[in-house]
């Protein structure tokens, strides 16, 4: 069984999940296009929940650049940070406006 990771920086201890739509991307990266496919909640760490409850978008945005460079390294950070920042979008056009706490 795969544990649960946040879905904004992959710590391995979400403690919030935000009900969302289901929705789905394009994101257009040098060589291709990543499809992503958002089903149900969303799932976040405390810090993470912090900057969503505080609608801090460019602090969440910050966090997830940080911790997706460190896993992936690319060769233009302007490229990961628009993607960071689509599919952010899409969970903010996405999300219920509530959270279901562990």
């Amino acid at each position: 069984m795969s544990k649960l990771l946040c879905d904004f920086c992959c710590d391995d201890e979400p403690i919030v999940s935000y009900p969302a739509k289901d929705a789905a991307i394009e994101i257009p990266l040098p060589g291709g296009v990543m499809v992503l496919n958002s089903v149900g909640g969303w799932a976040a760490c405390r810090e993470c929940a912090r900057l969503v409850d505080t609608g801090n978008k460019e602090g969440l945005e910050l966090r997830t650049f940080l911790s997706y460079s460190l896993a992936l390294p690319v060769e233009d950070e302007r490229v990961m940070l628009k993607a960071v920042h689509e599919v952010h979008e899409l969970f903010w056009a996405n999300w219920l406006g509530r959270c279901n706490r562990e």
